[in-house]
């Protein structure tokens, strides 16, 4: 992580401001929508109960729904207007440094892979930044806080479960990641010799053809790819049922429970906004899987830069 966040600091001050304020946005845009649970829950209460205070109610949560859309538009406004700009920064910083490096250094990675790394490597470096799809990988922890105290708010039992809730998928998490992350970097250095040995073979398919040497060339695609791909299947497959299938389990025990709380709350506002808030903290730490897996990506490209680039 102190890697990743050493190559953040690499870009220019006026980008990285860019990108802090995107994710501004979208911290602020999170309190708005954990704040529309209690507005939603008084708004049900007040109309089954025929209120006069419904329609200011319903005002409210229109005014903090098309808040909290704006902002979301800004910030990927941000995104769209900086991101390119950040590759192109890290880019050319890239290949700078590795033009100058010494022969000798260079010559111990064949020229693909360094074409890789200037092109690719730093696109997964800046994901766990400026990736709006995930929040920038950082804005989704706020939005968990916030979810975590409305609904505590409404229902302290709920609440409470919900931090048991948190703690579970986070620690299911670790536990993948554990796995997961000591064997992602040898699956990436790994298709990156697979693509530079591809590449060659296409380079001389001249020859091939020429000798007829297909069966030759296909036995020894099958022996160089074969442990590669059997070494990821099963890291991919081992990943799923740390990752996905425990935390599909846990999710569906919590969800019984956040219905029966509601139950037995008899309030439908409450019901509603217990259900809903749920619904967003599941949400946000399923996301959490795939923010955390741009994260670690972006971990192994900051150790890969580090090593190759310096």
């Amino acid at each position: 992580m102190r890697k990743l966040i050493k190559w953040f600091f690499k870009i220019p001050k006026k980008l990285m401001f860019m990108i802090i304020l995107m994710n501004l946005f979208g911290i602020i845009s999170g309190f708005i929508v954990s704040y529309t649970a209690i507005l939603s829950k008084d708004l049900i209460n007040y109309a089954v109960s025929q209120s006069n205070s419904f329609f200011l109610k319903g005002l409210l949560l229109i005014i903090a729904v098309l808040i909290s859309h704006i902002l979301i538009i800004l910030g990927k406004a941000f995104v769209s207007f900086n991101k390119g700009r950040g590759f192109k920064y890290l880019g050319e910083y890239c290949y700078e440094r590795i033009m100058n490096k010494d022969f000798t250094e260079f010559s111990k990675k064949p020229p693909a892979f360094y074409s890789e790394i200037s092109l690719r490597t730093i696109e997964n470096l800046l994901d766990p930044f400026s990736n709006y799809a995930d929040l920038g990988g950082i804005v989704f922890i706020f939005k968990v806080i916030f979810y975590m105290v409305t609904i505590y708010t409404l229902d302290r039992i709920s609440g409470l479960f919900m931090i048991f809730f948190g703690i579970l998928i986070l620690l299911s998490l670790w536990i993948a990641n554990i796995y997961y992350y000591k064997r992602s970097k040898i699956v990436e250095d790994n298709f990156l010799e697979i693509k530079s040995y591809v590449a060659d073979m296409f380079k001389g398919i001249e020859e091939i053809q020429l000798f007829e040497a297909y069966n030759f060339e296909m036995d020894l695609y099958k022996k160089t790819t074969d442990p590669f791909w059997k070494y990821k299947k099963r890291l991919y497959f081992n990943d799923f049922i740390l990752s996905f299938m425990i935390r599909d389990l846990i999710s569906m025990a919590f969800y019984l429970f956040i219905i029966y709380r509601g139950v037995v709350l008899s309030d439908p506002g409450t019901f509603y906004a217990l259900f809903n808030l749920f619904t967003l903290i599941r949400y946000q730490l399923f996301t959490l899987m795939g923010v955390w897996d741009i994260v670690r990506t972006g971990i192994t490209a900051a150790r890969q830069l580090e090593e190759v680039v310096g």
